[in-house]
């Protein structure tokens, strides 16, 4: 009897020689030390009304600005505002509380104290918004700081040039 193997598809496998590795040196690189980047403050927009500020600043004097920054300050004890004293340019003397205000010239010019929060002792600012109009419609709005016993300066109106008005913080009550 004759017995006949076939050899199909077999294919005799040699094991694979890994690649040879090259010795790995390590570089040393010295620590360096961690940069901290300081806030870096940038210099204020200048402005003349609000809605050329970002949003949530107010044109304040001049400049862009949040109001709780002006007010918020480190202490131990803080003051609250209860009411302001004002002598218009038109005679009038005003005593107002937040969001109280007037108007002049037929209500082209209106102003108001704005709410603001409690605030450090002896760094009293009066906050006083003032909106431009013409026919009812705002035109332009901005704020302005007073001190005690401080001036605005002129309040003109961008329309009106007749409109010359000022304000004068003469009292100031406030709780410590």
């Amino acid at each position: 009897m004759i017995t006949v193997f076939l050899a199909v598809g077999c294919e005799l496998q040699q094991p694979q020689a890994e690649p040879a590795q090259e010795p790995v040196s390590e570089a040393i690189v010295p620590e360096q030390p961690a940069v901290i980047e300081e806030p870096q403050e940038t210099a204020p927009v200048s402005c003349v009304y609000d809605n050329e500020c970002p949003q949530g600043d107010l044109c304040i004097d001049s400049s862009c600005q949040k109001l709780d920054d002006l007010y918020a300050g480190n202490c131990e004890k803080k003051c609250s505002f209860k009411s302001a004293t004002l002598l218009t340019s038109d005679g009038e003397t005003l005593t107002l509380k937040k969001s109280q205000g007037s108007y002049t010239a037929a209500g082209a010019v209106e102003w108001k104290v704005i709410s603001f929060p409690d605030y450090c002792p002896g760094s009293f600012k009066l906050p006083v918004k003032v909106l431009m109009k013409n026919a009812g419609k705002v035109l332009g709005e901005y704020a302005l700081l007073l001190d005690e016993g401080q001036s605005s300066q002129a309040i003109k109106h961008p329309t009106i040039s007749r409109v010359n008005f000022q304000l004068t913080l003469t009292d100031v009550e406030e709780e410590c």
